[in-house]
Formats: structure tokens, C-alpha cells, sequence
């Protein structure tokens, strides 16, 4: 999982999830990266950050830090699925 830090441009930050290689350091050329979560909630002020991936059968989590880190809004927050797309 990675991250766009699209909140330092005003824009709501994004994060990916995408397959990764055996060796664990790359990706396949083939494999497009998947839209997992948007800072879409108003607590959240453009950021998602820090963000952790569990699975707990038979759902995924992932545990995100909401709202800028210095702010006294500044949260964490967990979103569940069945899939990962």
C-alpha cells in the first residue's frame, strides 16, 4: 500500500494497494494499482496517512490516521471489506 499525498496540493490524499513481486521489492509491469480509500470524510481534511492492512477471515481492515498530525482533530480510523478491489 502506498500513499499520493495529493493533501499537499488541497486535494484529498489517496491510497493504493498493488501486487508486488516474490522478492518483495518490485512490481509486475502488468498489474495496475487499485483505489483502496479517499480522505472523503470532513474530519479527515484532505489526509489519510499511515495506513495498515490486516485481514481478519473473513475481512480485510485497514487502519488509517485521519486530518493533518497537528491538529487536535487528528485521528485514527478503520475501514472493512470482503475484498481488496
Amino acid at each position: 500500500m502506498y500513499k499520493k499525498d495529493w493533501n499537499a496540493l488541497g486535494i484529498p490524499a489517496e491510497i493504493f494497494i498493488k501486487e508486488v513481486n516474490e522478492d518483495g521489492l518490485s512490481f509486475p509491469l502488468e498489474v495496475e494499482a487499485t483505489l483502496i480509500l479517499k480522505a472523503t470524510q470532513l474530519d479527515e481534511l484532505f489526509v489519510v496517512e499511515g495506513q495498515s492492512l490486516i485481514y481478519v477471515e473473513p475481512y480485510y481492515y485497514v487502519i488509517y490516521s485521519g486530518n493533518w498530525f497537528d491538529h487536535p482533530y487528528y485521528h485514527a480510523s478503520v475501514a472493512r471489506s470482503e475484498k481488496v478491489s
